[in-house]
């Protein structure tokens, strides 16, 4: 079994959005099942020093990892 993991990702508001969160994760050889606005579903978890790689690279791109379960919901009703 394939253990998932969402990861959830602020300030993404269109399909221009999820094509270069896409072109991230590819850049990064980072595996994900799903990729929506404001949602990864990856396809394996990822160890703490690719997480802060992706974190990174998301950032220069005006976009951030979502930690905190109220950021969570806040940005999914945002979407």
């Amino acid at each position: 079994m394939i253990e998932r993991k969402k990861m959830h990702l602020k300030n993404m508001v269109c399909p221009r959005c999820i094509s270069a969160v896409e072109l991230v994760m590819e850049k990064l050889e980072i595996s994900f099942v799903n990729l929506e606005l404001g949602e990864i579903d990856l396809k394996h978890v990822i160890d703490d020093e690719l997480r802060q790689q992706l974190n990174v690279a998301l950032e220069e791109i005006g976009f951030w990892l979502v930690d905190d379960h109220k950021s969570r919901i806040i940005v999914q009703m945002k979407i």
